[in-house]
């Protein structure tokens, strides 16, 4: 089979504006004869590998472009593509006096006679009344008729060539040639030297506009000029199409006149353009003007190796044998109903990755089947040289509307895929987990606060149990009132008595009294443990344990062990009797205090009248009585303001960690926004109300009218409701809330131990909310979710993604964010619909074909695949088979219904006409 696929537009350098051994003016190309100079000047172009098309340029002539196509025809510079390339100098002059350099390149597929008779001859000059067109003889001619000494022709031509000028509006007139129409392209230099900027005088503005409106694209490498032309410098694209006719590439040529100067920039920043080397490849970057043309040292959107794609290899029944090579930008696959579109992505997906089944569907087991039989005879390379396994992202045919189609309004059929996409960043992994952690940790700690709470609840009831049980302590205290009044008053009656000074001195007498006594009996049973402890063995004996050793050594250790007995008993005795004899003394000393009480006559006074008195005895022992049952009150009263208080605390701590739940979610809702371009991803803090109200209502009696107004839960708004759950949680803690079927711990764990706020999720694009976007727009949403969110810039490989989007959709989102995915990622997609192909400027365009009685393929194969450039256009009506009778633009014409149009669309949005 013949194989005529290539990659379709790559980035290649190349040079414009170079100049060639006797070029018309400047001439300093190294040779001592014509021969050795375009020998010299040949091998120059022919060690220079990486400059693929070359704009070969000369003053007013294309001879030495032609000599270079009969060089090439002879074999010489055989990769590289030559654009003759006429540069004139036009009126009027610059601010230095020096014309206007413009530079009008020809399609090299122009017949030469059709360039001389339309171009060339048409351009005239006016010398003494006589004029002179741009040929060879003509311009001899002027030459000397300006130079009137006897010259040769040669010197001739040179100064007719050097005075020859031409004005703006003869070139756009002589331009205007029907003969000519879409067969060059004009470009304009922009110094101010000999470049249209120069044009400084106001009264010239209208013509220097008028000039750049008539050039294609500028000569500069100036990052002003760049930014300006392009429409994001000053003036707004709008505005510049308004003023300058279109929007403006800018490029640079070395303009070398010798050979150290051939290929050679002092920055070293180069023109890169993305097309194939022809001039339909040049004509694109008047299309694409941001995007086909680069100025820089390294080659632009440089992708690495083991993340493209770089080839298909059929060896099969159904393809026989054919290559396919992919661009490392966007690939589109187009072709008629069953013509291997989705076969051809089928077998590269599943190729790579086996797990992949091409269709997921279940009514597709068998195509499937087909596809695995078929990759029997397929292999993938890379472009880093291996064929193992690596990362894709792959979609069949509906399969990215799927995402958005799980339920009504498509929120849960996307929620997934968001959470999946979140997960992906590992910071806010680590948010979630530690989240996840937190609720763990929170519910714990907020059921070990509830058995707190319990424990003292339980505890108070106790106490108050207990407090009951002893009597109410209000009318303890009113006894103790009476009892004490009655003591006063069998007092007064008495003829001993005790004045109320002198009774509060008996009183405290008698508390001292009970103190001396109580130490002088613990003064007494030290006494007696001590004397005990006089006699206590220090030393155990050792004879036994010295049984074993000689003589000598017993009798050594035996003395050294009695001496050491001897001494230690003697301190021992010292000091057991020295705190004897402490005891004693201080037993003494509490019998002369004792004694000195006893001894004092409001004692004896005060003894004798509790001695005589056996109804006060009475009373105050009653009035003892009374006075431990309050004091014992006062103290459980004391226990329970504490436990009161802890429960108090407890049940705040209990409601605080239950707040954490929305506090946390409130908080990590904000951290977890995630935003790339106009995709927004925001996480909600959703309060699930109905799982807390079903489960509350169960719980409470809800006979009670401040529990049911509650059953329709619904007509409340947020606030109220958690406004509500406070006043359930103080209802059931205060008991003000009856429970059923419960009891009051467990109710309390099932109600506010559980997080009721849970983390949902919202896309917002561009303003718009998901769930008020069309089903088109959801799908498009999706892939921008897949493929924005993905750091991997792996391949990504769609069948027919337009099946998922409305049209609005395909040209204005999807176009344009394919433009730009595909500066960053290889895309291998198919589709139906020209926007996408001609719109998003693919760089490859697959054609497929089945083979049939009026769409052969070449020796009868099944499948057929014809892989190139959008620039590749021709007609072939020689040729009998389908692919190869034409061009990609033909068949995307043909193929694409609305093709035609979406060119007309690419071609004049930028103003070029």
């Amino acid at each position: 089979m013949i194989n005529k696929n290539t990659r379709g537009s790559e980035w290649h350098k190349w040079d414009l504006h170079i100049h060639t051994p006797f070029t018309g003016k400047n001439d300093q190309f190294e040779g001592a004869n014509k021969e050795e100079k375009w020998e010299k000047y040949l091998n120059k172009i022919e060690k220079n590998t990486d400059t693929v098309v070359l704009g070969i340029t000369d003053y007013f002539s294309i001879e030495n472009y032609l000599y270079m196509v009969e060089q090439q025809k002879n074999g010489r510079i055989p990769n590289v593509y030559l654009i003759p390339n006429v540069e004139l100098r036009i009126l009027p002059v610059t601010r230095t006096e020096t014309p206007i350099n413009i530079h009008v390149l020809f399609d090299p597929n122009l017949s030469t006679d059709i360039i001389r008779r339309d171009f060339f001859n048409q351009l005239e000059f006016e010398f003494s009344g006589s004029k002179y067109q741009c040929n060879r003889d003509s311009l001899i001619q002027l030459g000397k008729a300006i130079n009137t000494n006897s010259v040769s022709d040669e010197e001739a031509y040179k100064t007719g060539l050097n005075q020859f000028n031409i004005t703006f509006s003869d070139l756009r007139s002589v331009l205007k040639a029907k003969s000519l129409e879409g067969h060059y392209i004009v470009g304009v230099a922009n110094s101010s030297d000999d470049g249209n900027s120069g044009i400084q005088d106001s009264s010239l503005s209208a013509t220097r506009k008028e000039i750049y409106r008539l050039s294609d694209f500028i000569f500069s490498a100036n990052t002003k000029d760049i930014k300006f032309f392009l429409g994001n410098g000053v003036l707004s694209k709008d505005d510049l199409i308004k003023d300058y006719g279109s929007i403006k590439p800018c490029i640079r040529g070395c303009d070398a006149h010798e050979l150290n100067k051939m290929f050679c920039f002092e920055d070293k920043r180069y023109t890169w353009i993305k097309a194939l080397p022809t001039f339909n490849g040049l004509k694109q970057i008047l299309y694409e003007p941001e995007d086909r043309v680069y100025i820089s040292e390294e080659k632009p959107e440089d992708k690495s190796d083991y993340q493209i794609i770089d080839s298909i290899i059929f060896n099969n029944s159904e393809m026989n044998h054919q290559e396919i090579m992919f661009n490392q930008n966007l690939n589109t696959i187009i072709g008629g109903r069953s013509s291997g579109k989705s076969i051809l992505l089928g077998c590269l997906a599943s190729t790579i990755d086996p797990k992949i089944e091409p269709k997921d569907n279940e009514e597709f087991k068998k195509y499937n089947k087909h596809i695995k039989e078929l990759n029997e005879g397929v292999s993938i390379k890379w472009r880093d040289n291996t064929d193992e396994y690596r990362k894709i992202i792959y979609y069949s045919q509906s399969a990215i509307s799927e995402k958005v189609r799980e339920d009504e309004y498509g929120i849960s059929g996307i929620s997934e895929l968001v959470e999946e996409i979140v997960k992906k960043e590992p910071d806010k992994f680590e948010l979630l987990k530690n989240y996840d952690n937190f609720v763990t940790v929170n519910k714990s700690e907020i059921n070990t606060k509830i058995n707190e709470f319990c424990q003292y609840k339980s505890q108070i009831e106790e106490i108050n149990s207990q407090i009951d049980s002893i009597g109410n302590k209000t009318g303890i205290e009113a006894e103790i009132l009476k009892i004490q009044k009655e003591i006063e008053i069998i007092k007064k009656s008495l003829s001993v008595y005790l004045t109320p000074e002198e009774d509060e001195i008996y009183c405290e007498y008698k508390d001292q009294l009970e103190k001396h006594s109580v130490n002088k009996e613990i003064f007494i049973s030290d006494s007696t443990q001590l004397k005990l402890l006089k006699d206590f063995p220090l030393f155990a004996p050792i004879d036994s344990a010295l049984s074993k050793f000689s003589n000598d050594s017993y009798k050594k250790i035996q003395e050294f062990y009695l001496k050491l007995q001897n001494d230690a008993n003697k301190q021992w005795d010292q000091f057991i009797t020295s705190e004897i004899q402490e005891r004693e003394n201080c037993i003494e000393a509490e019998n002369a205090s004792i004694k000195y009480i006893t001894d004092t006559e409001i004692f004896v006074r005060g003894e004798r009248l509790q001695e005589d008195n056996t109804i006060i005895k009475s009373k105050t022992l009653k009035l003892q009585e009374e006075n431990i049952k309050k004091n014992n009150i006062v103290k459980l009263e004391e226990e329970r303001k504490k436990l009161i208080t802890a429960k108090d605390e407890c049940s705040k701590d209990i409601w605080s960690k239950f707040l954490k739940f929305k506090q946390k979610s409130d908080e990590l809702s904000k951290k977890l926004l995630t935003e790339r371009d106009e995709v927004k991803i925001q996480a909600i803090s959703t309060y699930i109300f109905k799982d807390f109200f079903d489960k509350a209502l169960s719980l409470l009696n809800r006979r009670n009218p401040e529990i049911k107004k509650y059953d329709n839960y619904d007509d409340f708004n947020t606030s109220d409701l958690e406004k509500a759950m406070k006043d359930f949680f103080d209802g059931i803690i205060s008991d003000k809330y009856a429970l059923v079927k419960t009891n009051f711990q467990q109710a309390l764990i099932d109600l506010f131990s559980n997080n009721y706020y849970k983390i949902s999720y919202d896309v917002n694009y561009d303003g718009d909310k998901f769930s008020k976007m069309s089903e088109g727009k959801k799908a498009f949403i999706a892939l921008r979710l897949l493929l924005d969110f993905d750091d991997s810039l792996c391949p990504i490989i769609i069948d027919q993604p337009e099946d998922d989007l409305d049209n609005r959709a395909i040209y204005d989102q999807l176009v344009t964010y394919l433009r730009k995915q595909k500066k960053h990622r290889q895309i291998i997609l198919a589709t139906h619909n020209p926007n996408v192909v001609v719109g998003a400027d693919a760089e490859l365009v697959i054609v497929a074909n089945q083979n049939g009685d009026s769409s052969p393929n070449q020796a009868g194969v099944k499948f057929e695949y014809y892989a190139n450039a959008i620039e590749d256009s021709f007609v072939d009506e020689s040729c009998t088979t389908t692919l190869l009778s034409k061009g990609i633009r033909e068949h995307i014409c043909e193929i694409l219904e609305g093709g035609n149009i979406a060119f007309e669309i690419r071609e004049k949005k930028y103003g070029y006409k």
